[in-house]
């Protein structure tokens, strides 16, 4: 019975993940860049030291992002209080 439980609680993390990600496609392009980096299907990335400043450019650009959707957030609810 829990494996059950925890297969519907899984399929529905990931149906609110895709969910999520529609509404924030800033973000969803900068996780498939990551996931891209991490296939690395074309071979664009031949070193160590080149995947990992890749990363940490994707990382910090998503970071950014996040920052932007978190003052966003901010600014509605601040202005939803007025009202």
């Amino acid at each position: 019975m829990k494996g059950q439980e925890r297969d519907a609680e899984e399929e529905r993390s990931e149906e609110e993940l895709l969910e999520w990600l529609k509404a924030h496609p800033g973000l969803k392009a900068g996780i498939l860049r990551l996931l891209e980096l991490a296939k690395n299907e074309k071979g664009e990335v031949r070193r160590a030291a080149d995947a990992e400043e890749r990363t940490i450019r994707e990382i910090k650009g998503l970071g950014r992002e996040v920052l932007q959707e978190w003052a966003r957030s901010q600014e509605e609810e601040a202005s939803n209080r007025v009202e």
